[in-house]
């Protein structure tokens, strides 16, 4: 599911109730943003993956309740759901699984990035070695092809960055993921086609 998570912030009446949806944690969390734009879109974005959990559940948005593992990736209590939320500034993606964990990682291609620096730091030596065949527009297609596998393997695990992403070693086909072999298990990647965002998105869920 996509969403602009800038859609609603002029309608009063609509952020209003999104707020009213989130619990303790997520209120002090929101009131601890510095810039109104990263605490609305926190809100909406919060507000729109309780919707859905409740559609699933049969609970109202508010009724939901989140535990919170070690690196602080929600999930649900009581379990029967899993999902995961991916923002790039205000696009959102929201995956939701009833049978296995899954990973979302989402990132808007304006970003400006300079791939061949950043890849010595998150790539291993052959992804590195990938992306320096390619020319500039490629190499630049490249990097978000791979950044956006590992962190939605990040995420998937719960891990986030504490695990490193050079301890990633991506399967690639034709120079794109196809999976990897964590210690949690095997992963699969796909990639979403999105047409609302110039972006890239990639899901990863255990084999």
């Amino acid at each position: 599911m996509v969403f602009d998570l800038d859609a609603y912030k002029s309608d009063a009446a609509i952020y209003d109730g999104a707020f009213a949806m989130l619990d303790k944690t997520e209120t002090a969390r929101a009131n601890r943003f510095h810039f109104d734009r990263h605490r609305d879109r926190f809100v909406i974005g919060r507000a729109i993956l309780r919707q859905h959990i409740g559609a699933i559940t049969g609970d109202a948005p508010q009724s939901v309740v989140f535990d919170y593992g070690e690196n602080d990736k929600p999930a649900l209590r009581g379990g029967g759901v899993e999902f995961n939320l991916s923002h790039s500034k205000h696009a959102a993606v929201l995956a939701i699984s009833e049978t296995a964990p899954i990973g979302v990682d989402v990132e808007l291609l304006d970003r400006r990035v300079k791939p061949a620096e950043l890849a010595r730091n998150v790539f291993t030596q052959s992804e590195c070695d990938v992306l320096d065949q390619l020319d500039e527009s490629a190499q630049r297609q490249c990097f978000f092809d791979f950044w956006t596998a590992k962190e939605a393997a990040m995420k998937l695990t719960g891990q986030g960055m504490s695990l490193p992403p050079k301890s990633i070693s991506l399967l690639l086909e034709n120079q794109r993921p196809t999976g990897a072999h964590l210690a949690q298990g095997d992963v699969t990647f796909n990639y979403l086609a999105i047409d609302a965002f110039d972006c890239q998105c990639c899901v990863a869920q255990f084999d």
